[in-house]
């Protein structure tokens, strides 16, 4: 990805490691979780379902801008960082 391109080679050694997944594993799609991915993909159609991850991403956010979604309903806090949180609200750091 430094060039910033996909070559037909490259490309077609994506899409075949695709096809080998949805036919031997029986993958029902395949995730790109790699920002350079759509490098290979982006404007092709390589028959089989695609989920980049960089959209699910862009949509998410999208949604929590516009108010659609909730931060707890997609990162809820850790009970860990509830209980730091409420410490710091009684006005105490949990010390014995």
């Amino acid at each position: 990805a430094l060039s910033g391109a996909c070559t037909e080679e490259q490309r077609a050694l994506m899409f075949e490691a695709g096809h080998r997944m949805v036919r031997e594993q029986r993958a029902d799609a395949i995730v790109l979780a790699g920002t350079d991915l759509g490098l290979a993909f982006d404007g092709h159609a390589p028959g089989y379902r695609v989920i980049d991850a960089l959209d699910v991403h862009v949509a998410l956010l999208a949604d929590l801008a516009a108010g659609h979604r909730n931060i707890e309903d997609v990162a809820p806090r850790s009970e860990v960082a509830l209980l730091v949180a409420q410490q710091r609200a009684e006005g105490s750091d949990g010390a014995a």
